[in-house]
């Protein structure tokens, strides 16, 4: 961790968006949980600070500790009233510790004005309480709308027609979502379950 907070000390003028910086650093971590920790002990010596405490809070999801998640979430929240990323993070928190009503009603909340990032935060929570028609038309808005939520949304359709077994449909979505560079890995084993799922089911077939 020493290493980390000589980065913010010298590195950084603006602390803030230091940590902005070093949680993409940490998020590529193996160790999710230690990851965590460090930013957790980082955040503490900068107590007044809403990006330190949403950067732990990140990382604490990301380990799936949904109760420190949730607890760094409010503390950003608590700082800086109204920050969009830090009450989309409580919801992703809530969700986390299974306080699924909660967690539908606060993402519902967020929605209602329109912010892409709220919309596709929604509509994958929405998927996950298997709601996926409201889902999928806020998949299907956002996508056509093109923008910043376009892939996601598009993955969003692709995973509601795989789930539903139209291999064809999915195929072809994801073709389309190949085409972002930062969805091809994701993308490509997508793909490769889909060709798994219609092996199984074509000698599922044959039997």
């Amino acid at each position: 961790g020493a290493q980390f907070a000589e980065l913010l000390n010298s590195s950084y003028q603006d602390r803030a968006r230091g940590y902005m910086a070093l949680l993409g650093i940490l998020a590529e971590e193996e160790n999710e949980t230690g990851a965590a920790r460090v930013m957790d002990r980082l955040a503490a010596a900068d107590a007044g600070l809403a990006e330190a405490q949403y950067a732990a809070g990140v990382l604490w999801q990301r380990a799936e500790h949904g109760a420190k998640a949730l607890a760094a979430a409010e503390r950003a929240i608590a700082l800086r009233s109204g920050w969009r990323q830090a009450e989309l993070a409580r919801v992703r928190a809530l969700a986390l510790q299974g306080r699924r009503d909660e967690a539908l009603q606060r993402s519902g909340a967020l929605a209602t004005d329109g912010d892409v990032y709220s919309l596709i935060s929604h509509a994958w929570l929405l998927l996950g309480e298997d709601r996926r028609d409201e889902a999928a038309a806020i998949f299907e808005e956002l996508w056509r709308a093109g923008g910043p939520a376009a892939g996601d949304a598009l993955a969003g359709l692709a995973a509601i027609a795989q789930d539903e077994r139209r291999f064809d449909d999915a195929t072809r979505l994801l073709g389309e979502l190949s085409r972002d560079p930062q969805q091809a890995e994701a993308t490509q084993w997508s793909l490769a379950r889909i060709a798994e799922e219609r092996d199984e089911s074509e000698n599922a077939a044959r039997q």
